[in-house]
């Protein structure tokens, strides 16, 4: 699991953090609508019941008659009471003249008085309505409607039935327990499901945060572009979705690769028509516009589903000179070219003498020119019994015979046969690689020397390279057993693997000076 020294809210407390304030809010807005939509709708109805048992109640004989003889107001006082608890407590019936004085109401004390509130006018012109207003019994809801004189065909006053806004407020309130239950049922499953959310979301981000996968992404990404290899990345219908750097540069390829389908972009990319294999392919050399590439490919697969490929690739000529460079395999070539021009200049000059039919001199050339091989050689062959390392030192000591360079031997220096516990290809990398060096820095010289010596003692390897040269610089003791350091334009992979096969693989020690030229020394142990 990442560290992420930056403190931050997990992305599963986000996710629940938001679905939750939006779950809130939904909540709270349909929540105040669905109370003032049910408030409205029980006024509604209250009003509506209540106008229609106004109306119902002014066409009664016995209300027209009250207005008509006042005596009788108190016995229709009584029987509106009575009728209208029977129906509900709550409401309230005053009969009005058509001067506005009361004839019944709820409270005796009233009768006799001028109604109270502005809502009546209407009422007292014909109309029968609902109405909101103020009056003795606080803020109410009323209905009236007019009472007519059925013998003369007019209004002779009005019946006003009146229901308490506070009663119908907790009308209102008796279903909020059944609101706010729903509301919670709501609310709970809005939290099941954001966890549920919150979990698949981190599921499928292989449960690493955003901040992680930023991180990841930003790796991947200095990875990708860091690499000497060729990287492409193609999905399941065979577009290109990731090329980095290297790969351009190797294939020459367009900057809008990612939208090309990869056998319209690359001709004859022999990888369309072998990668539906699901088996993953290495060290494939393939021909892409003209370029020879060695390539590894395998498929990109999840739960047994094919995703893709990912191809990676470089130049196969720079394969081949890095292959050399690592297994020492030029320190070998370079004494076989260098033979080669020797032995190439000789038989020049024995062609030259029979053309001049000099032939005592061709006789007397061959002569000496086999005296000094095979003294080299016997001296060589008496103090190095490693076939391997023989090679290397006779080819050295010609090439740097080609640059004026003279290469001694040490009296006593002496190699036995190298242990088969011991890698004698690493053994020879390293000399040949010191030797190279030392040739290189003393070559420009007018009298370059380079003096080896080897010490095959009971428990340890020894090789000292010692050159005239002009040391190493002081700035670049730090960094010349780096891989990729050289001051030559080459590859600088020579002391850096001199310093790895001596110490990572033989287990040995190394240590240089410098004075008036440069000295390498190699302590190799050997197997107990």
């Amino acid at each position: 699991m990442f560290k992420i020294t930056q403190r931050y809210l997990p992305l599963k407390a986000k996710i629940m953090l938001f679905s939750i304030s939006i779950i809130v809010v939904i909540l709270v807005v349909s929540g105040f609508s669905f109370y003032k939509t049910l408030s409205n709708s029980i006024k509604d109805t209250v009003g509506v019941n209540s106008l229609e048992i106004t109306y119902f109640l002014s066409k009664l004989p016995a209300v027209v008659d009250a207005l008509k003889d006042p005596d009788q107001g108190a016995a229709l006082q009584q029987i509106y009471e009575e009728y209208i608890s029977e129906i509900n407590g709550n409401f309230f019936l005053v009969l009005i003249d058509q001067e506005g004085v009361r004839h019944t109401h709820r409270d005796p004390t009233l009768i006799g008085q001028q109604i109270t509130g502005d809502d009546v006018e209407k009422a007292l012109s014909g109309e029968a309505y609902i109405s909101t207003a103020h009056g003795i019994s606080g803020p109410t809801l009323r209905t009236f409607a007019p009472v007519v004189d059925p013998e003369t065909n007019t209004q002779i006053g009005v019946l006003a039935l009146g229901f308490s806004q506070e009663k119908i407020s907790d009308l209102v309130k008796s279903h909020l327990d059944s609101i706010l239950f729903w509301l919670l049922m709501a609310f709970t499953f809005g939290i099941v499901a954001s966890i549920l959310l919150a979990k698949a979301i981190k599921r499928i981000l292989f449960n690493h945060e955003p901040e992680e996968i930023a991180k990841l992404f930003r790796e991947k990404e200095a990875i990708l572009e860091s690499l000497s290899e060729g990287i492409i990345v193609i999905n399941q219908d065979n577009n290109i979705t990731l090329v980095n750097k290297a790969a351009k540069s190797i294939l020459n390829l367009p900057k809008d690769i990612d939208e090309n389908k990869i056998y319209e972009l690359v001709e004859e990319f022999s990888i369309v028509r072998i990668i539906n294999s699901p088996l993953q392919k290495t060290n494939i050399e393939l021909n892409v516009n003209g370029t020879i590439i060695l390539a590894s490919y395998s498929p990109i697969t999840q739960k047994n589903k094919n995703w893709g490929y990912i191809i990676a690739f470089r130049d196969i000529s720079e394969a081949r000179k890095l292959a050399e460079d690592l297994t020492g395999v030029n320190q070998y070539i370079d004494g076989l070219r260098a033979k080669t021009h020797e032995f190439s200049n000789k038989l020049q000059t024995l062609s030259g003498l029979i053309e001049l039919e000099q032939y005592e001199e061709v006789l007397t050339y061959i002569s000496t020119t086999n005296v000094q091989q095979q003294n080299l050689l016997d001296s060589l062959t008496n103090n190095i019994s490693e076939p391997k390392i023989l090679g290397l030192l006779l080819g050295k000591i010609q090439q740097a015979v080609e640059h004026n360079v003279q290469i001694t031997f040490t009296p006593g220096s002496y190699l036995g046969k190298i242990s088969p516990f011991m890698p004698v290809d690493s053994i020879a990398l390293i000399i040949g690689n010191l030797l190279q060096n030392a040739i290189d820095a003393v070559k420009e010289k007018p009298f370059g020397e380079v003096q080896i010596t080897l010490l095959d003692k009971k428990d340890k390897l020894i090789i000292l390279v010692e050159d005239n040269g002009d040391g190493i610089k002081n700035s670049n003791e730090n960094v010349i057993f780096k891989k990729g350091y050289s001051t030559k334009g080459t590859y600088g992979y020579g002391l850096f693997l001199v310093k790895h096969h001596t110490e990572n693989i033989l287990g040995g020690t190394l240590h240089f000076s410098q004075d008036e030229g440069t000295s390498f020394t190699i302590q190799i142990p050997k197997a107990g």
